[in-house]
């Protein structure tokens, strides 16, 4: 069994304290793509941590490509014109 020493504490803690902010980092981007994904248009940037009324209509949107700029007159995107 190996011994601990105030050396090997020290750098677990300096480790922590590189790999929670990381963490956190990492996790705060993909919790605001899935709030926006089960968002509706409306209540997307409310500011509440969770939605009211949580919804699969964005889902919708973009298998079935019912969004607004999907169907606009014109092709100005190269999107099945």
């Amino acid at each position: 069994m190996k011994k601990i020493t105030l050396k090997s504490v020290a750098t677990e803690a300096k480790l922590l304290l590189i790999g929670i902010p990381v963490f956190i980092w990492t996790l705060v981007p993909i919790y605001h793509m899935f709030i926006f994904t089960i968002s509706s248009k409306d209540s997307a940037t409310s500011g509440r941590l969770w939605p009211k009324e949580p919804t699969l209509q964005n889902f919708d949107f973009v298998f079935h490509q019912k969004h607004f700029t999907l169907t606009t007159s014109g092709c100005k995107w190269a999107i099945r014109c």
